[in-house]
């Protein structure tokens, strides 16, 4: 059945609601009961998050609690003949795990598990990668930048993708830098089962729609494609009504539209894509290739610090 855009004169916002995240109330220490104070209470609260007089008041209630157990043993085995020593020992068991905790929270923050900063690992890895055919034609892919520039960026991606949203921030600031040095090739891996068969499980419902959309603005005028580009990585969320609202600040007309979403080899544009996506090994998005080479983190100034390198290579 044919699948059209819904006609409605309701606005749909690009710009959402603003969602802050509350702030998580502190908690007060946890209380010795009856049964004293427990090792999952003094690690928990032995954190980094934990402060320096929740950490006096753990070492107090440790010392109590364990000054009453051992009165409480020895008065329970004044009788008895075991030894003091096994009588003590599951005490000093719990100071010794004392002494680590605060050990644990004196770490200063960053001296437990450092690790190279983002940016430098990936650019290693890009580095260290065995060049592959990442293949691209003007005639079917949307391209920014001269066909000459020294650096090409091919990056597969998903619309509905929020890390792909992210990533397109990075790419503009590439783009900014770095000017007509950089050629950036767009190749679509919408993660919906509606056109992607290598798909097992749903994650992306509006995925297809999208990239349809893009495609078909695109072929009308190849900017067209860019302003869809943007506006949908603009949007909080990917959904019919964003498509339609897409379209009508554009001024695409929706029947043409429809029938180039509806098409055969507008799909097949998409399809080819996927499988080029298949044959390189690309099974998540955002995925980025610069001169051929993957790239296996895009974050921070991962992307800007590769084409720095790519640039001083040429």
């Amino acid at each position: 059945m044919r699948r059209s855009l819904p006609s409605t004169s309701t606005p749909v916002s690009l710009e959402g609601p603003r969602h802050e995240r509350a702030a998580r109330k502190p908690t007060s220490p946890p209380r010795s009961t009856n049964r004293g104070l427990t090792v999952e209470g003094l690690f928990r609260w032995s954190r980094p998050t934990a402060n320096r007089a929740t950490v006096g008041y753990l070492m107090q209630e440790a010392l109590r609690t364990a000054a009453l157990r051992m009165d409480r043993m020895a008065r329970k085995n004044r009788d008895k003949e075991e030894p003091f020593i096994l009588a003590v020992l599951p005490f000093a068991g719990l100071g010794l795990l004392l002494v680590l905790a605060l050990l644990w929270r004196s770490l200063p923050e960053g001296t437990a598990g450092a690790e190279e900063p983002i940016s430098e690992v990936a650019l290693e890895r890009w580095e260290e990668a065995e060049p592959q055919e990442v293949s691209w034609s003007p005639d079917r892919d949307f391209v920014l930048g001269p066909d000459d520039a020294p650096v090409t960026i091919v990056e597969f991606t998903d619309f509905e993708c929020p890390y792909c949203r992210t990533a397109s921030s990075s790419v503009k600031r590439v783009r900014d830098r770095f000017g007509d040095d950089v050629k950036l090739v767009f190749k679509n891996l919408p993660l919906d089962q509606a056109c992607n068969p290598t798909m097992q499980r749903q994650l992306h419902a509006n995925a297809c729609r999208a990239a349809l959309l893009a495609r078909c603005a695109g072929l009308r005028e190849r900017d067209l494609f860019w302003e869809v580009h943007d506006r949908l990585f603009l949007a909080p969320k990917i959904d019919e009504g964003v498509i339609l609202q897409v379209a009508r600040e554009l001024d695409l007309d929706l029947g043409e539209l429809e029938d180039c979403m509806e098409s055969e080899s507008t799909r097949e544009a998409i399809g080819h894509d996927i499988s080029e996506a298949q044959e390189l090994g690309v099974t998540g998005t955002p995925t980025f290739f610069i001169n051929g080479k993957r790239v296996h983190d895009y974050r921070d100034d991962s992307l800007e610090r590769i084409v720095e390198r790519a640039l001083e290579a040429h």
